[in-house]
């Protein structure tokens, strides 16, 4: 932040880019949850959800290919796993 408020325009392109990705992820979760109510509805936002996770994974090791401490998008990995887990495991049920 302090960087940011000294002007540097690579800080700021890094926060604004992290409000703006925290806003569609925030989109993406009302939106689940306003959908939770019809099983239609949130069929196809489960399968988003995936997606973005699975494109997660991907940037994680992408990551870990650029040289980058691997603990953190080892932890990551598994998260994004999880969630991918769950996600078809409640569309089997779904079903």
């Amino acid at each position: 932040m302090a960087a940011e408020a000294a002007g540097d325009p690579t800080a700021r392109f890094v926060i604004d880019t992290w409000v703006t990705f925290g806003l569609y992820i925030g989109a993406v979760g009302l939106s689940l949850l306003l959908a939770s109510r019809r099983m239609v509805q949130v069929i196809g936002l489960a399968w988003t959800v995936i997606a973005m996770e699975c494109a997660g994974i991907v940037v994680d090791f992408y990551k870990i290919g650029r040289g980058y401490m691997t603990v953190a998008p080892i932890v990551w990995i598994a998260i994004h796993a999880m969630v991918i887990v769950s996600g078809i495991l409640f569309l089997r049920r779904a079903r």
